[in-house]
């Protein structure tokens, strides 16, 4: 076994970068190619980013702010999950929205 230490900072990605996450098709679980054969997919931060914390800190002093009252629902929950969510990608490749690049 080596004594070498792994740099994980040889991976590239840091807070500030977001990671790659490739899109798969729901009916075959293949991931989805664009025509060039490029991955199709998202780069997200993740939740070690600022992004990521300031929107959960914002959501988490909206709830403070709200004195005596605790109407958490699971409802709530995921979509606070939700708004952080979509705050995080960078990114996107091979993708379009009616049409229209993202």
């Amino acid at each position: 076994m080596s004594n070498e230490m792994m740099d994980l900072a040889s991976f590239g990605a840091g807070p500030t970068d977001g990671s790659f996450m490739e899109v798969c098709s729901p009916a075959t679980g293949e991931p989805l190619l664009t025509s060039e054969g490029d991955a199709v997919g998202i780069t997200l931060l993740g939740r070690d980013s600022e992004v990521y914390r300031k929107t959960q800190r914002a959501i988490t002093d909206r709830r403070l702010s709200k004195k005596g009252s605790s109407n958490l629902t699971a409802e709530r929950l995921e979509s606070e999950a939700n708004e952080i969510l979509a705050k995080c990608p960078v990114s996107w490749v091979g993708m379009v929205y009616n049409g229209d690049s993202l």
